[in-house]
Formats: C-alpha cells, sequence, structure tokens
C-alpha cells in the first residue's frame, strides 16, 4: 500500500496543519476514517478509502500523514487527550471530597467514557496489536495514571513517593482491567450501578488501607 512502508516514520504525522483549511483537512481525514472504522474496522482500512471518504486526493492525505497507522495513532492521541482532561476535570471536583463518593464518580466517569471511545482505544489496538508500542507513550492509562497519583498524593500526604507509585500501580491495574472486562463481557449478573458500586469499595478499601 502507498505510504505504507516500513520505518519509524510511517507512525507519525508528517506536519501539524497551521492555516485554518489545513486543520479541516486534518480532521476531515480523521472523521472520514472513523466513519469507516465503526462500520467495517480498522484492519481492512486502506489510505484510499479515507482519503475518497474525506474528500481530499491521496496526495493530500500523504501531505499530512505518510500511512494508515499515522491516522490511526493521531485518533488514539486525540481520543486519549479527551479522556485524560474528562479525567483532569473530575480530580478538580472530588479531590476534596470523601474517598468513597469520589473514587465512585471517578469510577463512573470512568467507564462512561471507555464505553464512548471504545472503537479508538479498545477495538483498534485489538485489530491492529503492532500500534500498541506507539501508542504507548500517548495512551489514556498514561495520562490517568498522573491524574491518580496526584489524587492519591493529595488525599494521602503522610505516604512515601515510593508507596504512592506501588498504590497507584495497582489501582491503575485493578480499575483498567475491571472497567475494560465489563464493557467487553456485560455480565447479566451486573447493572452499571452495581459495577461501579463495587468496584469503588474494592479500590476505596485498598487505598485507604494503613494510609492513616
Amino acid at each position: 500500500m502507498a505510504g505504507n512502508s516500513d520505518g519509524e516514520g510511517r507512525y507519525h504525522a508528517r506536519k501539524a496543519p497551521r492555516q485554518s483549511r489545513s486543520k479541516t483537512t486534518v480532521e476531515s481525514i480523521k472523521q472520514a476514517a472513523l466513519e469507516l472504522a465503526a462500520r467495517g474496522g480498522f484492519a481492512g482500512l486502506t489510505t484510499a478509502a479515507i482519503a475518497e471518504r474525506a474528500g481530499v486526493s491521496k496526495g493530500s492525505l500523504y501531505q499530512y500523514f505518510p500511512s494508515r497507522e499515522a491516522i490511526f495513532l493521531a485518533l488514539y492521541d486525540d481520543s486519549s487527550a479527551k479522556m485524560a482532561g474528562a479525567m483532569k476535570e473530575m480530580f478538580s471536583r472530588i479531590r476534596d471530597q470523601p474517598p468513597e463518593r469520589g473514587i465512585k464518580q471517578a469510577i463512573r466517569l470512568h467507564l462512561a467514557l471507555v464505553r464512548a471511545h471504545h472503537l479508538v482505544q479498545v477495538e483498534l489496538m485489538s485489530e491492529l496489536p503492532e500500534l500498541s508500542a506507539g501508542a504507548a507513550a500517548i495512551s489514556y492509562e498514561e495520562r490517568a495514571a498522573g491524574v491518580s497519583r496526584l489524587y492519591i498524593q493529595h488525599k494521602y500526604p503522610e505516604l512515601n513517593a515510593r508507596e504512592v507509585e506501588r498504590r497507584n500501580f495497582f489501582v491503575q491495574e485493578i480499575v483498567r482491567g475491571c472497567i475494560y472486562s465489563y464493557v467487553r463481557v456485560q455480565p447479566e449478573a451486573l447493572t452499571d450501578n452495581s459495577f461501579v458500586d463495587e468496584l469503588a469499595r474494592i479500590v476505596s478499601n485498598y487505598t485507604m488501607t494503613g494510609a492513616r
């Protein structure tokens, strides 16, 4: 496929758009990729199909993206940034609430975000696992870990840095693993409310154990 040559450059956008017209073109390309992927997945998607859907030439597409992988990673970056931004806003609202209440609100938002961004955050990486290395540094999990770390430090200032990192690691793994599994499996024995309540109880008990 043209534009899909091997090498590190295939995973990164060629240049950042500066003019409004260029920005519009880039957004049209990304939106076209999303619309096509929602109908048929990412694995068989081609740059030619994306360009046609976006109403641009392949030459115009390649001015900004050297490959389809670069488009997909741009979508993943956008999605991760939006999700992390929502979690940062949540942090400002829950930082001074009791842990049990604040953690429940954070989990409820996390669940909603994973559902809203499931196509890019879950299905993309499932269909094209080779993208995972390029996505690691820009992932929502990487950004959300910073928010979680700030929360633990704020609520439990007596913890040393090593203990904060240890607890943050397990909190992130527990929450991420449970939410992604719940969204994928949708167990009949659980409703969203019961899932959030149970997970919040587990996380609250863990973070508070021995903290004071």
